[in-house]
């Protein structure tokens, strides 16, 4: 199982990365980055994930 976060949240990621990403079986969305932090409260409330508060907490996380 591999563990991946998004860099940014825009229309493509939201529209087919996201979907793709949760549809596979070996890969475990853990959390997502983007300067737009309302979107990134909505999307990670809305999928059970973390919403990284700056690049540099998600580039530190040790679990992406």
């Amino acid at each position: 199982m591999r563990n991946l976060a998004i860099w940014g949240l825009g229309s493509h990621a939201i529209r087919n990365l996201i979907p793709s990403l949760n549809s596979c079986s070996n890969i475990n969305l853990l959390g997502a980055w983007t300067r737009n932090q309302e979107l990134l409260s909505s999307v990670s409330s809305e999928l059970g994930i973390k919403g990284y508060g700056s690049e540099s907490e998600l580039l530190a996380d040790p679990s992406t």
